[in-house]
């Protein structure tokens, strides 16, 4: 979810910036917190301030009085309307939606202001891996857990299919959804 994609993004742009993720909650995941201490400092906000130039939220649900910032972006994972959330009223900067149907829903939340497309960072080492497999004869096995919606992007499950289609494969998708017919 949320959290891989920060990973992946922190992951490309740590060579290049200097990367601070910020943390509140009591129920934050900690091994989560550690994955994403390889590629970022970490601060609790329970316990410090931050000043920074830009700030990403990506939690509709943030302490941003504990944070600040020259520029607010936030960076919405998902569709709003099919979540039944509301936006928040704030002074953000940049919306930020990461699939055109969250954009869609996003953008008819806001006012004097329309959201920006941009796809999740994704690690590409899944397509490497299909374009490198090499099979004897045997089946091969994937599973996919996730939350069955369009904006988790299961789209990309048919480019990796395509390309391991001569390779005997069962793939298992765990998960639920609210639009069956998707």
């Amino acid at each position: 979810g949320v959290e891989i994609a920060i990973i992946n993004l922190c992951e490309k742009l740590r060579n290049d910036y200097d990367i601070t993720i910020a943390y509140s909650s009591e129920n934050t995941d900690i091994d989560m917190v550690l994955r994403m201490s390889r590629y970022a400092k970490i601060v609790n906000l329970k316990y410090k301030q931050i000043e920074v130039d830009t700030v990403v939220y990506c939690s509709l649900f943030c302490q941003k009085e504990k944070i600040k910032a020259k520029k607010e972006l936030r960076w919405v994972h998902g569709c709003l309307d099919d979540l039944k959330i509301k936006l928040p009223k704030e002074n953000i900067d940049s919306y930020i939606a990461v699939g055109t149907t969250c954009k869609k829903q996003l953008d008819s939340q806001l006012v004097d202001q329309e959201s920006i497309l941009i796809y999740n960072v994704d690690n590409s080492d899944i397509y490497k891996l299909a374009d490198e497999y090499s099979i004897e004869k045997r089946t091969l096995t994937l599973a996919t857990v996730s939350r069955i919606s369009r904006e988790k992007g299961f789209e990309r499950m048919l480019k990796v299919a395509e390309k391991i289609k001569d390779v005997d494969y069962i793939w298992h998708i765990v998960g639920e959804g609210h639009d069956k017919k998707y």
